[in-house]
């Protein structure tokens, strides 16, 4: 499924300054209509830089072309933020846009957490984390999705196809997101 990791508002995010980041791992799953994604990458950008960057949601949305709009809704509790965003999903020459709604939490400096809104969303059920470590002169950025579409999936190649193109977006939305922080460096 085209452009299925920008769940989460650019998803899997990840940043480079002046020296090119790396994705290190990316696994992809599937378990009873619930996809994974888990990726470690390294970032040449401090812990409280990338922090900054990533909850600049509407900025970081950029990372990916996938992601059409997004719009800060009204705030359910403080220091949580509201997302709505649409994304247009492609498969080959199919292509369908796609609603989400999530949750947006810092829950400590290196902390980011997201839950989907399944009631507003075209997912069945999806949350994210994402956790950033100093490390070296950058940071360790370590991030895990899990979503169930609340669409129709073809039962035999579906899985497969989902898969394989999490994985690409994992890549690409590294490259997008290092592009953004090399035009702001």
């Amino acid at each position: 499924m085209r452009k299925v990791t920008a769940l989460l508002v650019g998803c899997l995010l990840v940043v480079s300054s002046a020296q090119a980041g790396r994705v290190d791992h990316v696994a992809v799953g599937h378990d009873k209509g619930v996809y994974q994604v888990a990726v470690s990458s390294w970032i040449a950008l401090p812990q409280a830089e990338l922090v900054e960057l990533l909850t600049d949601y509407e900025k970081v949305s950029a990372a990916n072309e996938a992601i059409k709009e997004v719009t800060i809704l009204p705030s359910p509790a403080e220091g949580v933020t509201r997302l709505a965003a649409t994304l247009e999903v492609c498969v080959w020459f199919y292509c369908k846009k796609l609603k989400q709604v999530q949750d947006m939490t810092l829950v400590s400096a290196g902390f980011l957490e997201a839950k989907m809104l399944p009631e507003q969303s075209d997912y069945k059920f999806g949350e994210a984390s994402w956790h950033m470590i100093a490390e070296h002169e950058g940071t360790r950025l370590m991030f895990n999705v899990a979503v169930e579409p609340d669409f129709w999936v073809p039962p035999l190649i579906g899985p497969v196809v989902i898969k394989r193109k999490m994985r690409e977006e994992a890549v690409e939305t590294v490259e997008g997101i290092e592009a953004l922080a090399q035009h702001d460096g």
